[in-house]
């Protein structure tokens, strides 16, 4: 018997397609450690068209501009959709062996979602059991998405140069990122609350160890809040992107897995700065309060539903999260400590250029891009299964860019 000790080797490009842009991240694994090997960002120049043609040659376009930006190493990827483009619910189902439910849960998606079978990919995750009357059923996760939308999605990522492996889900890949470090035995009941502020769509995940045992995604996000400074402040759209930009940049929440959002100052009255800067939180505030009122409403959920330990604490992840004032107002709804932190704690960046903004500094709103890497890990080449696996029906794909080294 041969023991491979060391695992050693470069991983797939992890694809993130926000909403805002996309994200490449490529990471190695040597001796069970990941360091990053490269990572680009490009954003789109406007808000992608619903016309599929178009929508994929933005996101080619976009691609190419970040596989240029960083030596990404072969061609190989895994990538994600925007977490909008998902259709996610849970419900309960007679216990049935694993091939019986692939083909339930395709029913109940196009009867849930009102969309035809045909038109739809569907994937679950079993969550637990649950008690419902005198019978025991499962808790089962659907997970769904639109062939169209992912077609054009992969088309665009073949039309830039790469080789799809697999299409995941990225609340899937920021639970990877964030659970990582759970290997042992005891660790099959940690708990972990994960809260990801997107552009788009805020996502609420809970797992058990590497397990996720509860996903459900909130229209209050960036979006929104970019939205409600704009209104209150008369300001063009642009404007108040920027204004929440400088806002966040300036925050005084630390992102480590030791910060607390607790001692967030309140904005400050006096001088114009700070008078914008109050108007803008009063713009902000009740989105919040909604947004932290519904995150309690899914941790109540799950504590009644399953009966099991609660997190230690909530983690705030997403390019949204460092808004002033969220990780108190989280806390207080949840009562529960909740922090923003940096999902690439314990991977090394420095081989890297980032290419951040000051926003970003934290990293994070890399936890999807690392954990669609991560799935090549030796760590996790057991535990997942795909949205999508590597496109069978898909054309082949063109040779990998020369401007990228050989794996």
């Amino acid at each position: 018997m041969r023991w491979n000790f060391l695992h050693n080797s470069t991983l797939p490009i992890g694809v993130d397609l926000g909403a805002s842009g996309v994200k490449l991240m490529q990471l190695h694994e040597e001796g069970g450690l990941l360091r990053v090997v490269a990572a680009a960002r490009r954003n789109f120049l406007n808000p992608l068209s619903d016309e599929p043609q178009q929508r994929r040659s933005e996101i080619e376009r976009a691609m190419q501009g970040a596989l240029e930006m960083s030596r990404f190493r072969g061609d190989a990827c895994v990538l994600a959709p925007s977490a909008s483009d998902l259709l996610i619910r849970a419900v309960r189902l007679p216990s049935m062996t694993d091939d019986e439910r692939r083909k339930a849960v395709k029913w109940e998606a196009s009867e849930r979602f009102t969309v035809p079978m045909d038109e739809l990919e569907v994937e679950s995750i079993r969550a637990g059991e649950v008690a419902q009357g005198h019978d025991t059923r499962d808790e089962v996760i659907l997970i769904a998405a639109r062939r169209t939308n992912l077609a054009t999605c992969l088309d665009a990522v073949l039309g830039a140069g790469l080789r799809p492996l697999a299409v995941d889900a990225p609340f899937l890949a920021s639970c990877r990122t964030l659970t990582r470090s759970l290997r042992r035995q005891e660790d099959e009941s940690v708990v972990r609350l994960i809260i990801d502020v997107g552009l788009s769509v805020t996502t609420v995940c809970i797992t058990r160890g590497r397990e996720t045992a509860f996903v459900k995604p909130i229209d209050i996000a960036g979006r929104d809040f970019n939205r409600a400074v704009s209104d209150r402040l008369s300001l063009d759209p642009e404007a108040a992107k920027q204004l929440r930009i400088e806002r966040m940049a300036e925050s005084s929440e630390p992102a480590t897995r030791e910060s607390t959002g607790g001692g967030q100052r309140q904005p400050i009255s006096g001088g114009t700065a700070d008078r914008v800067s109050r108007a803008a939180f009063e713009a902000i505030r009740p989105l919040m309060h909604d947004l932290a009122q519904e995150a309690a409403l899914c941790l109540r959920y799950y504590s009644v539903t399953f009966r099991g330990a609660r997190p230690e604490y909530a983690c705030i992840i997403g390019g949204e999260s460092r808004e002033p004032n969220l990780a108190s107002i989280l806390s207080e709804h949840l009562k529960l400590e909740a922090r923003v932190i940096s999902p690439l704690e314990g991977i090394d960046v420095t081989g890297a250029e980032m290419r951040l903004d000051r926003r970003h500094a934290s990293l994070t709103d890399w936890a999807v891009a690392a954990g669609l890497s991560m799935r090549g890990a030796s760590m996790f080449q057991s535990s997942y299964a795909p949205l999508r696996r590597s496109g069978s029906a898909r054309p082949a794909p063109p040779a990998a860019s020369g401007k990228r080294a050989a794996a």
